[in-house]
């Protein structure tokens, strides 16, 4: 475990201070260009754009569909109905998930929308 202590006076000090430690690990991840600092000069600043924020698929007040709902739609379609069993194991083989708990997440609505439309 490493401790960092940095004094600084202003901001300015405490963001050269900070550029400083970057530069020493350059190679480190998705490193930024490494612009040498002259002593007394300080460095350029730029305005920090705030971060957008990420974009809305669903509803405010949908909720995340589970595997449990998946599970539960599935079981309701097929109870007793052997053609539906084998309608939604096709669908499944569609999407490469041998069975609800390997279908990925992210295909959760379209699936249920697809078996849904199955007599």
């Amino acid at each position: 475990m490493f401790t960092i202590t940095i004094n600084a006076k202003t901001p300015e000090e405490f963001k050269e201070a900070i550029k400083g430690l970057y530069c020493l690990f350059p190679d480190e991840g998705n490193a930024a260009p490494i612009i040498p600092l002259q002593p007394g000069k300080p460095a350029e600043s730029k305005p920090i754009e705030p971060a957008k924020p990420a974009a809305v698929t669903a509803s405010a007040d949908s909720k995340a569909i589970t595997v449990e709902d998946v599970r539960k739609a599935v079981q309701e379609k097929t109870t007793g109905n052997e053609a539906n069993k084998a309608a939604i194991k096709e669908i499944l083989s569609s999407y490469g998930a041998p069975s609800v708990t390997k279908l990925d997440a992210s295909h959760y609505s379209e699936f249920l929308t697809k078996i849904k439309n199955i007599a």
